[in-house]
């Protein structure tokens, strides 16, 4: 293992230059080396990367300069390490289409209005995640893997990832209900929901079937259009209450009866 048999950085850097680097065919195989920390001298060196895989290094954290270093970068494959965070610029790389971040120790993702638009495929599943940013938005998302966390409900921003066709949900056992504005994802495909055993509401009976359930859901949403203004009209015996009911309803006094 390249992490404990040698301690001297400009050893190290000079071994991994020479272990499964392919500038030709743009690839960097890193994975199960043990590495423990990513030095941005490495990055520096492998600018020209298109695949890159960083698995099972034991990697507790990533360089906030990683952004700076990989912008060639098209798959990333950091699965299988300690990472509690990723930088924003992370998420922000030009080129990459593929980012796994699976079998981590994430419990949120950063900030960012805008992902990559280039990103295809990302994988969070195997985390710690409770929730994300609300306004996040990725242009061009086609699967999405948020199975195995912590999530208590549907991120809303992944209702708006409307170039999705893959969405996996499955073991996160605190989600009851899906939300109705999932409905909008017209392009999905497949919806994983296994493992969602208090799921209530779509009905068990239309959740077998992808297509069953996302059409559910637009027709939720549909008939939830707002209304701003509504007749009301309230019927029953004499000396019932409803003049009084109304005067509260409309924040007045209620009449004094004779």
């Amino acid at each position: 293992e390249i992490a404990r048999c040698y301690n001297n950085l400009a050893v190290r850097q000079e071994l991994l230059l020479k272990t499964d680097v392919n500038p030709v065919e743009g690839s960097v195989l890193w994975h199960g080396l043990r590495l423990l920390v990513l030095d941005v001298s490495w990055l520096r060196e492998i600018h020209w990367v298109k695949h890159l895989r960083l698995e099972r290094n034991g990697f507790r954290e990533l360089p906030s300069e990683i952004g700076s270093y990989l912008r060639q970068v098209v798959t990333l494959g950091l699965q299988y390490n300690d990472i509690s965070s990723v930088p924003t610029c992370l998420l922000e790389l030009p080129s990459l289409r593929e980012l796994n971040l699976s079998h981590n120790k994430l419990s949120d993702i950063p900030s960012t209005n805008k992902w990559s638009s280039a990103l295809k495929t990302l994988d969070l599943s195997h985390n710690k995640i409770t929730s994300l940013p609300s306004r996040s938005y990725a242009s061009a998302i086609r699967s999405f893997n948020l199975s195995n966390n912590n999530l208590h409900s549907v991120p809303l921003c992944v209702c708006a990832f409307a170039t999705l066709r893959s969405l996996d949900l499955s073991n996160n056992p605190d989600i009851l209900t899906l939300p109705a504005e999932l409905g909008r994802l017209n392009n999905i495909e497949q919806l994983n929901l296994s493992g969602l055993r208090d799921l209530h509401d779509p009905p068990k009976n239309i959740l077998r079937e992808t297509e069953d359930c996302m059409r559910y859901l637009s027709n939720k949403l549909r008939n939830a259009r707002p209304f701003y203004r509504m007749k009301l009209m309230l019927v029953g015996r004499e000396d019932r209450g409803k003049t009084t009911l109304v005067a509260r309803l409309q924040n007045k006094p209620c009449p004094i009866l004779a």
